[in-house]
Formats: C-alpha cells, sequence, structure tokens
C-alpha cells in the first residue's frame, strides 16, 4: 500500500470516510482470519498494491487527462513512478509459493 493509501486508511485524509473504513476493515479481517487459521496451516494475506497504470486505466486516463493530479500522486510514491499489473501478479505468485510458506497476516 503506498504512502497515500496509508495515511487515507489509518489517519483519513483525502479519501471518503467510506473507503478509509472499508479499507481498514479488510486489512483488520485479515489479520484475524490469519491467526484464526493458522493452527490449520492456512495462510491469509492481503495485497493492497496502490496506484497501479495499465493501458485504458484509471492512472492511464488521469495521465491524459488530468496531467496535473497525476503528478500530484506520483509524486506520492516513494519509486517516482506506478505500479503494474506484473508487479502485482508476482507478490501474489510469491505468497502463494512455498518460498511464503511462514508469511501470514501481512
Amino acid at each position: 500500500m503506498h504512502t497515500a493509501h496509508f495515511i487515507g486508511v489509518w489517519f483519513g485524509g483525502r479519501f471518503s470516510p467510506a473507503y478509509a473504513a472499508a479499507k481498514a476493515a479488510l486489512i483488520s479481517h485479515s489479520k484475524t482470519l490469519a491467526v484464526a487459521l493458522a493452527p490449520r496451516k492456512i495462510r491469509v494475506n492481503v495485497i493492497a498494491p496502490g496506484s497501479i497504470e495499465f493501458a485504458n486505466g484509471l492512472w492511464d486516463t488521469f495521465r491524459h487527462n488530468n496531467p496535473d493530479f497525476y503528478a500530484t500522486v506520483l509524486g506520492t510514491i516513494p519509486w517516482g513512478r506506478m505500479g503494474t499489473p506484473e508487479e502485482v501478479a508476482n507478490a501474489a505468485l510469491f505468497l502463494v509459493s512455498d518460498r511464503a510458506n511462514w508469511i501470514t497476516g501481512v
């Protein structure tokens, strides 16, 4: 979760109260499930990738139609760029692999 989303979830900010509450609830629910299901060797993790750009997606549209807003959001991302669907897929593949067999509640 990039910085802007983290701030939105935990401290309010520019996101709607419903968005912040829903995202915080999902994170809390996943952590609770992880603890409850760990004795059964079931892992629970959440991927909250933040700003992911792909052709004709939301961020691609902003980049073309509202470049100032796009640049502002880009300035909040430590890497200085949007993520890619492939990077999210790589994280998901890692979490379901045996290499992540000790990771739960993240």
